[in-house]
């Protein structure tokens, strides 16, 4: 796979490898927290999976900005 031309999967593989719930994948889709987009009412999500984590907010206080934000690159184990 070429990183010009990324593979798309449907909610439910991303939530299914991700660990949780297809609600719980779109509103990280809507909150920019995995790369996708709305194909009419679907959401087509990058695969690799792009997640930037969050951090939880009392941790926050710890960072100087705030603005503290690591991405990833998620890849299934049989394609590593």
């Amino acid at each position: 796979m070429s990183k010009s031309n990324p593979e798309f999967v449907d909610t439910k593989r991303a939530a299914s490898f991700l660990g949780c719930s297809t609600r719980r994948v779109r509103a990280l889709l809507s909150q920019g927290r995995i790369t996708g987009e709305k194909v009419g009412t679907e959401w087509q999500i990058q695969w690799p999976l792009q997640c930037t984590f969050g951090l939880r907010a009392p941790l926050r206080k710890f960072s100087q900005s705030g603005n503290i934000k690591k991405t990833a690159l998620i890849k299934h184990e049989s394609e590593v």
